[in-house]
């Protein structure tokens, strides 16, 4: 009785051996490209890939539109909008981590500024060229993009106020339906914007001309 017992269990032994190389080959091949599982109960315990929830850095290699391509996006929302003609300020940021640059453009002139701010865009690019995906009323430099994000999308700090109303900073975080809409609406950050982000609009420009995140410049209009 013991006899057979003990060749059942050898037995057994011996076909559990494929499973587990084949289990040990797996893992290896895992650690060789570079992915790391961790085991989770359920699902007779497959493991599953460890999320990485860093925000997408501003990078040297991001794609930006030409200067002519995006000023056609401008002009295209400045017929939309019935707004006249106007200066701006851009610079190419990747904002969503997917390697191309958004655009972020700070509008000057009549009828994009009141005395708390100025209008900026941020402008990603589509099958026809630039498209706003957000409009954010009253905006003053600088405009820093933060270190940290929401839903995929780089926090953004700006300055807001004048004319009577206080000046401060605040904080836009990105929505279902993009960014805020008004800065002067939204509750004063008291942290170090500029400490824990990049600035991109300085809040006194010398030379008119802004660097983009891809190392190269955009002129105004």
């Amino acid at each position: 009785m013991v006899m057979t017992l003990a060749k059942k269990a050898l037995a057994l032994s011996a076909s559990l051996a494929p499973i587990a190389a084949a289990l040990a080959l797996a893992a290896c091949s895992d650690s060789r490209a570079g992915r790391s599982v961790a085991p989770v109960a359920g699902e007779a315990g497959r493991p599953i890939p460890l999320l990485q929830t860093r925000p997408p850095a501003i990078g040297a290699s991001v794609r930006m539109a030409t200067p002519q391509g995006l000023e056609r996006a401008i002009e295209r929302y400045r017929i939309n909008a019935k707004l006249p003609p106007a200066s701006y300020k851009s610079a190419g940021v990747d904002l969503d981590g997917d390697g191309r640059a958004e655009a972020l453009v700070l509008a000057e002139g009549e009828g994009w500024c009141v005395k708390t701010g100025c209008t900026l865009l941020v402008l990603r690019k589509a099958a026809r060229g630039l498209s706003p995906i957000s409009v954010i009323k009253r905006v003053k430099p600088p405009v820093v993009v933060a270190h940290t994000s929401r839903l995929g999308w780089r926090d953004l700090y700006v300055r807001t106020g004048g004319g009577g109303i206080r000046l401060q900073t605040v904080k836009l975080s990105f929505s279902a339906n993009g960014y805020p809409k008004n800065a002067s609406v939204l509750p004063p950050y008291l942290g170090a914007a500029e400490a824990n982000g990049e600035t991109i609009f300085a809040a006194a420009e010398g030379n008119g001309r802004t660097a983009t995140a891809a190392g190269a410049e955009l002129a105004p209009r």
